[in-house]
């Protein structure tokens, strides 16, 4: 069967659409005073968290699986992390400043479809 380029760019917009699992996603996250940002927990694969801290106050990061907390990294400003989590498992990135937004640069790869994100914290919705 011959594709007329018609078929070809509805087969490729659909690929865009739906994406591979495993695609990568960029971001910019600013995190409140006193607020963590939650990304993950109940997907259906393990992704991987790589990023950098570009604001001026330490972020910690927690991973959280079936209720344990476990501490991964404090990621100073200026300094990176490149870490994995588990299908189902939470990253908990906590800004412990009480008065400054911190700001991270993430990269997520491998299964991101699926990956929850929200804020747990004062003020938080």
């Amino acid at each position: 069967m011959r594709l007329n380029p018609f078929h070809i760019a509805l087969l490729a917009a659909s690929a865009a659409a739906v994406g591979p699992a495993w695609a990568a996603f960029n971001s910019q996250t600013f995190i409140p005073p006193g607020q963590t940002f939650l990304l993950g927990g109940g997907q259906p694969g393990a992704f991987r968290v790589q990023g950098r801290n570009i604001g001026t106050v330490p972020v910690t990061i927690r991973s959280e699986l079936n209720g344990a907390i476990s501490f991964v990294a404090t990621i100073a400003p200026g300094q990176s992390v490149d870490t994995q989590f588990q299908k189902g498992q939470m990253a908990q990135f906590e800004n412990t400043s009480k008065k400054e937004t911190a700001r991270v640069s993430l990269r997520l790869t491998q299964n991101v479809s699926g990956l929850a994100m929200r804020y747990t914290g004062p003020g938080a919705n």
